[in-house]
């Protein structure tokens, strides 16, 4: 019963480390903004995380910061990337349902809330 028990934590403490990782490269590559709070951070590393495992980049052949690396370069649009979009976006007359179709789809793509 020990065996399992320190198992499991130690998985969930490596989970632990993966989102920190996830985070700080998600920071790094400016996905997520350095200044948002630590609890909706955790919470867009955990999602990202999860993204990554289930991509293509996520390689047993490479390690795993590498693949990590890899997949917010080709895979996450960066704040920049998103900030620029709405200034360009933002400024259209009458283009709230394109806003909107837009805002949908990133974030059924990458989560997020309004």
């Amino acid at each position: 019963m020990e065996l399992i028990t320190i198992f499991v934590s130690n998985k969930q403490a490596m989970n632990g480390y993966n989102i920190f990782l996830m985070i700080e490269l998600a920071r790094a590559y400016n996905i997520i903004d350095p200044k948002l709070e630590y609890d909706t951070t955790w919470e867009i590393g955990e999602k990202l995380y999860s993204q990554f495992e289930a991509s293509t980049h996520n390689d047993e052949n490479l390690g795993e910061y590498e693949c990590i690396e890899n997949f917010l370069q080709d895979d996450v649009p960066s704040l920049n990337d998103i900030a620029n979009a709405d200034k360009v976006f933002g400024n259209l007359p009458a283009c709230d349902k394109v806003k909107r179709l837009i805002y949908d789809k990133l974030s059924e793509k990458f989560g997020g809330s309004e």
